[in-house]
């Protein structure tokens, strides 16, 4: 189960944190599994995989670091390598900045309606081109980079065994 809390973070002091859990068989959580579904059907596509470029951003981590993380520290994250929230807004493909309805929106605004504007409208969609609840999914994460939250997935302890031992 997704879940959001604090962790002290060296320098920075306390720091949201965003967890969606990998599951033994590679499956994510119930509510995030129709992003891995999307995800998994755009690898296989030409073009740009704009999901892929997204979920690039999400640190992901075994099942040692979350228990480390649900014990205050976001050492862990840093030690994954994780981007904050701001360097992943920064870090976004271009192609995922503006708005998906730039196109046909009559209040489309090319400064105010984009992934890292700070007021940006509530009816801003990522621009990738998936099924709806897909689309909500990553349109969430962003608003949790956006909020400053660290966005991360981490492993099960099934999977962290499987991926150790090989």
């Amino acid at each position: 189960m997704s879940s959001m809390f604090e962790a002290d973070h060296p320098g920075w002091g306390r720091v949201t944190v965003f967890a969606i859990q990998t599951r033994a068989d590679g499956s994510w959580e119930r509510e995030w599994e129709p992003l891995r579904q999307a995800w998994l059907a755009e690898e296989g596509g030409e073009g740009f995989a704009g999901l892929d470029s997204l979920l690039d951003l999400v640190c992901v981590v075994d099942y040692h670091a979350w228990c480390d993380l649900r014990l205050n520290t976001a050492r862990p994250l840093l030690d994954a390598g994780a981007l904050s929230p701001d360097r992943c807004l920064t870090r976004l493909d271009a192609r995922l900045r503006p708005c998906l309805h730039r196109a046909s929106c009559p209040s489309w605004d090319e400064k105010v309606c984009q992934a890292d504007h700070e007021r940006q409208p509530p009816c801003f969609d990522v621009p990738i081109t998936c099924e709806r609840e897909a689309l909500t999914l990553a349109n969430r994460i962003v608003d949790l980079w956006r909020q400053d939250a660290w966005v991360f997935r981490y492993l099960s302890e099934e999977e962290t065994l499987k991926t150790t031992l090989g």
